[in-house]
């Protein structure tokens, strides 16, 4: 298998990947398609790596890698860094096989930007590898029913739902609209918050079913300010002086009630008490 190469019109990338991993050649399988480039790398009969960044070097590649990682991470710190790796992986074999057309060539004998780091490589099961891909692929059917694409900017919503009186959002939502301002899409988002895409667009279609999140063009303004947000998100508690002495409430601000979640937030419309009788 010194020279392998032909169109994913004819060969889908299942089978290629699958034909070369069962070799147990080392190398590097390049797929051009109409949209992006995409390497991917297999070595001791599964995959060790896949990008699809152009003109690649070993430098930018383990320094875009480590970006990844450290990002990956940061969303969710239980993380290991070869799940974040084959987080990174998945991701690019949605892209490639969301096209499913293009053409492809295997060059032998070339490994993964980190082969040299003298450190053991981390070798991800093909068919593991697939069926992640596809799971996330039929994930992302559902997602583009409500966002469109990776570039549809969306922002809050001037008003609450008719059937919403209130909404209560947990911090991973309140960081997500946050990041949304008034006008971003998944692509903003992700990078924004330093996150693959397939999460941060699972996060947006959730809030855009909720009627939290809508497409910019689509927004209607209130026809009247009555949005109030209350929220508990804060590093000590109301009138709490920077070295930590209780000063009592701010002005104007009445002290809250015990029992709080401390880690969500609502949204609604503000409603006046009744005048007393």
């Amino acid at each position: 298998m010194d020279t392998f190469a032909g169109s994913l019109d004819l060969f889908p990338l299942e089978q290629v990947v699958g034909l070369i991993a069962g070799s147990g050649k080392r190398g590097v399988l390049k797929v051009d398609n109409p949209r992006l480039t995409g390497r991917i790398f297999v070595a001791d009969g599964g995959i060790t790596f896949a990008t699809t960044r152009d003109h690649e070097t070993r430098a930018n590649a383990a320094s875009a890698e480590s970006d990844r990682r450290a990002r990956r991470l940061r969303e969710d710190p239980t993380l290991a860094d070869a799940d974040a790796i084959e987080q990174q992986i998945v991701e690019v074999f949605v892209r490639l096989m969301r096209d499913r057309q293009g053409d492809f060539s295997f060059v032998p004998g070339v490994g993964s930007p980190f082969s040299g780091d003298g450190g053991a490589e981390t070798v991800h099961a093909v068919d593991h590898v697939f069926a992640q891909a596809e799971r996330h692929i039929e994930q992302w059917r559902r997602i583009e029913t409500l966002v469109p694409d990776a570039t549809t900017p969306f922002q809050v919503a001037p008003q609450l739902p008719a059937d919403k009186f209130e909404v209560t959002l947990d911090a991973r939502k309140w960081l997500f609209l946050a990041a949304i301002g008034d006008g971003s899409s998944v692509d903003d988002v992700a990078d924004r918050l330093g996150i693959f895409e397939y999460p941060a667009a699972m996060q947006v279609a959730e809030l855009v079913r909720e009627g939290l999140l809508v497409p910019v063009e689509d927004a209607v303004p209130a026809a009247e300010p009555q949005m109030l947000v209350r929220t508990s998100f804060r590093p000590a508690p109301a009138g709490t002086a920077p070295g930590g002495e209780d000063v009592g409430p701010l002005p104007g601000e009445a002290e809250e009630p015990s029992g709080g979640t401390g880690g969500t937030g609502s949204i609604g419309p503000q409603v006046e008490p009744p005048d007393a009788p």
